[in-house]
């Protein structure tokens, strides 16, 4: 017996399907590379996890379906690289994430240091406002011999 809530996802899945097939705007859905659908954008509209899409026999053959005739059409492009050419783009791909997450971590920890800089300037700049008045009690307090 097939699992029921596998069943209703692929039916949500085939209105879907179904639905953008009369539409025609499988162009929303195409990844900028052109060699794939937006797998996360689709399973987020049928209301399931973007991994039900490949963990679901009959989910992926008509995913598989769909992705042939629209690089029939021309809406998608088929994928001419090498295997060590597709894992040298995965490797990049993956290296620019880091280096994107890692500069957003220290654009982070800059901005934080500004502030915090600018409240520690804030705060000596009123330190040095009362040494000067304080400067200026003890000054003439010498003057008038109170001290």
């Amino acid at each position: 017996m097939a699992n029921p809530q596998a069943e209703k996802n692929y039916q949500t899945f085939r209105a879907f399907v179904q639905l953008h097939c009369i539409e025609n705007d499988w162009d929303d859905y195409v990844l900028p590379d052109k060699l794939d659908l937006n797998k996360k954008r689709i399973a987020r509209e049928c209301e399931f996890d973007r991994k039900r899409i490949t963990g679901n026999t009959k989910i992926l053959r008509l995913y598989n379906l769909i992705k042939r005739k629209l690089v029939k059409k021309g809406i998608l492009v088929t994928d001419s690289r090498s295997g060590t050419e597709k894992r040298q783009h995965e490797t990049a791909l993956k290296i620019a994430s880091k280096d994107s997450k890692l500069m957003s971590s220290q654009q982070q920890q800059n901005a934080s240091l500004q502030a915090q800089l600018y409240d520690v300037t804030r705060d000596l700049k009123e330190a040095n406002e009362k040494l000067k008045h304080l400067k200026a009690i003890e000054d003439y307090l010498m003057a008038t011999g109170r001290l």
